[in-house]
């Protein structure tokens, strides 16, 4: 019988052992898959938070080009006879829109009265009228400024305050208010 005992307690001992190494592999797997799941999340956060950066990047991006599209003093500075052409067409539309009659021209600078258009029109106009007014002043005021910039970097050097003054002088006497001129780099071209 103790021969029996000790082949059960030998098979006892070698399940024992079989067990724990089954255990210890079980173990070794799962500690390497959590690790690889912890990789693989570090990873995810990773490029997340790269994409989020890349997408944050980009908005700056966008906002800052669409921001530089409305910067008028910008846009006349870039593109002076362009702007002047746009703001004709705009007064142009503006007075066909607001204060042309339909098929009627004015006599002796003034306009007939228009019955058929509603005292609404009116109202929105006169109510309009003085911040359109201001406005078309100080687009002006900025056309001038950027016309007189372009042709004094665009004359000699002696010649050149001679041409400010006088666009400022020509400025005044429409009776808008000069901008100031634009700063020069140290080279006496414009900086920008």
């Amino acid at each position: 019988m103790s021969s029996e005992k000790e082949l059960i307690a030998e098979r006892m001992r070698q399940t024992r052992a079989a067990l724990t190494d089954k255990l210890d592999a079980l173990e070794n797997r799962v500690r390497d898959t959590a690790d690889t799941i912890d990789r693989t999340v570090r990873d995810v956060g990773t490029t997340v938070s790269g994409t989020a950066e890349d997408v944050r990047a980009l908005l700056r991006e966008r906002l800052s080009t669409a921001l530089d599209a409305l910067d008028l003093t910008r846009q006349v500075e870039r593109h002076p006879w362009l702007m002047l052409g746009g703001a004709a067409a705009v007064g142009y539309v503006a007075e066909a829109i607001f204060y042309h009659p339909q098929g009627q021209s004015p006599k002796n600078g003034e306009y007939p009265p228009n019955d058929a258009a509603p005292s609404f029109r009116k109202a929105f106009v006169d109510a309009l009228a003085p911040g359109v007014e201001k406005l078309k002043e100080a687009y002006l005021g900025l056309v001038l400024a950027a016309a007189r910039d372009a042709m004094g970097d665009s004359v000699p050097e002696v010649m050149r305050a001679s041409v400010t003054a006088f666009m400022d002088r020509f400025t005044v006497n429409l009776g808008l208010e000069p901008h100031p001129p634009r700063a020069a780099s140290s080279n006496g071209k414009p900086s920008g």
